[in-house]
């Protein structure tokens, strides 16, 4: 045999470089040499072989029968055996982080097929439902359950694909969820997902469904200005089930809530129902006329054709067949940009010098020399034009009273912004002019933002109350993994400390930031994030593509409508309606 000759089996093998009479010795010994299946006829180490040759299939086959076969009936060696070489893939292109996650932002997602809701939206409902019960209850041990179905929403919402009967397996499922989850005891969580893809629905909720207790909850929670804290204690002390009970009460004790939550009760049903773009469209075009009657009367010498006024925008500049609210941007290129009067009082040699000892050490200290920059930071200009767009909002407000479009006011001012900061290089009081209202065009109550913006912030404020707000979130995020810090009021470098995030609430850790990015568009947030751009009707991320296409068509037959200039790539997709580029 080649490989071993009885007790010679040592001096019987035949070496690769053995030399021919050690090979002859060998097959002399030997009374059938046996080769290997990679074996070729015309082999060095088979030269000078005389003996019949045989396959390994051969031997195993006399093993197993105790009886020898013949050979003729087993392939004969083939003369030549080609071994292709392994194909040699070049390396891949090592990409960073940023770039590799850039795969699964919401911001960066193409719409499903026409006509597929997104994977697991039957599931992801229900947690969801189960997520707004958690939230309407107080007790703390439903606090971790509330965490921890969050973050299963999450995982299904980015798993891009449906579930299968395989995945439903414990171990499959806690790895779809995440080691957190995992580690967090998720039986629970487990069985719900399970359930509900067998079924369509969860025993729990129907029970939950049943409680009076959280239904009263969710129910109160949805009148303007009362959360779900408020809520659990009109029941747990006023024993209030309802909003018409609620109403009932305060008109014998106003006390009971504030004094704007008083206004929109009067009009809470109202306020529950969406409005049509037509609609929507008529309040936006009357607010647009006063505002540009108000702002010539009260800075005539600045240009009023670069005033701008944009609105609907929220998810009727998404597309969406109809609204829940209005809410309105406005800015000037030149009037806000800083001070009006400190604009025509000092030269811009002097406005430079002025601004010159602004350069902020923290910035230097904490966030490096490149942020840095010489001259002044651009929020300060939005921190000293503050007291001009709010003095044009509040006669802005007061003409629109005066016409009798508004009704009643929710908030003026900056009720809800930050009145110190503890983050270095953060300017404070460099936010918008806001105001909130309810109007009424007709018969019914609508409810009205107008925010006022400097010019240097309104492009990150387009793209703020455009949303959708998973689209919003997604490019936060991202900015923070660029180390960066991104809001309506701008895009900064930040210099972050400590987690982000506890007992399911989000925590500001950020200790510095650096100057802002000016920014004079939409398109340039993208570019300087590196992300792809998005039209608005393509923000609505939870949509499919054939509402995608909807909103595309509608926005297009509503610009040609009012004889805009719409950029389309021919005349044929303009009547087919199948691209748009607005």
């Amino acid at each position: 045999m080649v490989k071993g000759a009885g007790k010679k089996a040592s001096d019987g093998i035949v070496r690769e470089r053995a030399l021919i009479e050690d090979r002859q010795r060998c097959f002399d010994a030997a009374d059938v040499i046996i080769c290997g299946p990679q074996a070729r006829a015309d082999a060095p180490e088979l030269q000078g072989a005389r003996k019949p040759i045989a396959t390994v299939t051969w031997l195993t086959d006399v093993f197993g029968s105790k009886r020898l076969g013949d050979r003729a009936d087993y392939p004969p060696l083939p003369a030549v055996v080609v071994v292709a070489k392994p194909k040699v893939e070049p390396p891949k292109p090592k990409t960073s982080w940023p770039e590799r996650m850039k795969q699964g932002l919401a911001c960066q997602k193409v719409p499903a097929a026409e006509g597929e809701a997104p994977p697991n939206d039957k599931v992801v409902k229900k947690l969801e439902e189960f997520v707004e019960f958690y939230e309407s209850d107080d007790n703390p041990a439903n606090q971790f359950k509330l965490r921890i179905t969050r973050r299963a929403v999450n995982k299904l919402k980015v798993l891009g694909r449906e579930l299968t009967d395989d995945d439903l397996e414990e171990s499959c499922l806690k790895q779809i969820l995440g080691a957190k989850i995992a580690k967090g005891g998720c039986a629970s969580t487990v069985q719900k997902i399970q359930e509900i893809f067998e079924t369509g629905d969860h025993s729990r909720l129907r029970e939950y469904r049943k409680d009076a207790d959280r239904c009263a909850i969710l129910d109160l929670s949805k009148v303007w200005g009362i959360g779900l804290k408020k809520a659990r204690k009109l029941l747990r002390d006023h024993k209030i089930w309802s909003v018409s009970e609620l109403i009932a009460f305060a008109e014998h004790t106003p006390s009971i809530v504030e004094a704007r939550v008083h206004r929109t009760l009067r009009c809470h049903d109202d306020l529950q129902e969406r409005m049509s773009r037509e609609e929507a469209t008529e309040i936006g075009d009357r607010v647009r006329a006063t505002a540009r009657e108000v702002f010539a009367e009260l800075l005539p010498r600045q240009d009023l054709a670069k005033l701008k006024v944009e609105g609907p925008i929220g998810s009727f500049r998404r597309g969406q067949k109809d609204c829940g609210d209005v809410d309105i941007l406005i800015t000037h290129d030149e009037a806000w940009h800083d001070d009006p009067s400190r604009q025509m009082s000092m030269s811009l040699e002097q406005s430079q010098a002025s601004g010159a000892s602004r350069s902020s050490y923290a910035r230097t200290r904490t966030l490096g020399e490149e942020d840095a920059t010489e001259g002044e930071d651009p929020d300060y200009g939005a921190q000293r034009s503050r007291a001009s767009r709010e003095l044009f909002l509040k006669r802005l407000k007061e003409r629109l009273h005066a016409i009798d479009f508004l009704t009643d006011d929710l908030t003026m001012g900056n009720a809800f912004e930050k009145k110190t900061t503890t983050v270095q290089g953060e300017v404070p009081g460099a936010g918008c002019a806001s105001y909130m209202g309810i109007c009424k065009p007709h018969a019914t109550h609508r409810r009205l933002d107008v925010k006022v913006y400097a010019p240097q912030h309104y492009a990150y404020a387009m793209i703020y109350f455009t949303g959708n707000d998973y689209f919003n979130r997604s490019m936060r995020c991202y900015a923070k993994t660029c180390g960066y810090s991104l809001c309506d009021k701008g895009l900064r470098k930040a210099a972050r400390r400590g987690v982000s995030h506890k007992d399911g609430k989000y925590i500001d850790n950020k200790v510095a930031v650096g100057r802002l990015v000016v920014c004079d568009e939409e398109r340039d947030v993208f570019d300087v994030l590196g992300l792809q751009w998005k039209e608005p009707h393509e923000r609505a991320v939870s949509d499919n593509a054939s509402a995608v296409a909807e909103a595309a068509r509608r926005l297009f037959q509503e610009k040609r409508r009012a004889g805009e200039e719409i950029d389309s790539d021919s005349d044929e997709e303009e009547e087919k309606g199948t691209r748009f580029r607005l």
